[in-house]
């Protein structure tokens, strides 16, 4: 897995990991199957107050939708799918969103 981000301090650019073999931005979704075949889908996620304070009392299908959502915007953002495309299409390294010469690989 990699990450791809910028390191120009007035650039957010960033990207999920690329897809691999053994790996897709969807992956982790595979972990809330338990909670989606749950029958107390509509019980509170959770007693922990400081999630609470932050997020609401929200349901268990309220998160498992919201983690839907972010995968799905993880998929959208991506500028390239895999490290291949990447090196192919952007062998200098430059950021698609400032042009600088500042993309760097976690």
């Amino acid at each position: 897995m990699a990450y791809l981000h910028c390191h120009n301090p007035q650039c957010d650019f960033s990207q999920d990991d690329f897809w691999s073999e053994s790996y897709n931005p969807m992956e982790y979704l595979k972990d809330w199957e338990d909670v989606l075949l749950d029958q107390e889908l509509d019980k509170s996620f959770t007693t922990c107050d400081e999630f609470i304070a932050e997020n609401g009392d929200i349901s268990r299908r309220e998160v498992v939708a919201r983690e839907f959502e972010r995968g799905a915007a993880r998929i959208r953002e991506m500028k390239y799918r895999t490290h291949e495309e990447y090196k192919e299409q952007n062998p200098d390294g430059i950021c698609p969103k400032c042009g600088k010469k500042e993309l760097d690989i976690d």
